[in-house]
C-alpha cells in the first residue's frame, strides 16, 4: 500500500465517512500535472520527484492558498481572510 491507501484505511477505521470529490484533486494517473500545485485544487497526488514536491511546499509556504476561481463571492474570500 502506498500512503493514500493507507491513510484511507485509517480514517475508515476511525468511522470517518470517504466523500469522493476528485474535482478538488490533481492526479498524475487522471492526466494531471500536480506541481506547482498553483491550481484551484486542494490536494496533489502522487510526488515522485523531490523537485516536484518542493515546488508544491514552495508555492504553499510563500502564498498559503491557491488563486480564487473567477466566481468567488466577496463573503468567500473575506471568509478566507482575504478581503
Amino acid at each position: 500500500w502506498g500512503e493514500d491507501k493507507y491513510m484511507d484505511r485509517c480514517l475508515m477505521a476511525l468511522g470517518i465517512t470517504r466523500m469522493n470529490v476528485f474535482s478538488m484533486l490533481s492526479e498524475i494517473a487522471c492526466g494531471e500535472e500536480p506541481a506547482p500545485c498553483q491550481g484551484t485544487d486542494v490536494a496533489f497526488h502522487p510526488f515522485k520527484k523531490w523537485e516536484d514536491f518542493d515546488a508544491c511546499w514552495q508555492f504553499a509556504n510563500s502564498e498559503g492558498h491557491g488563486p480564487f476561481s473567477e466566481g468567488a463571492t466577496d463573503s468567500v474570500k473575506a471568509d478566507a481572510g482575504f478581503i
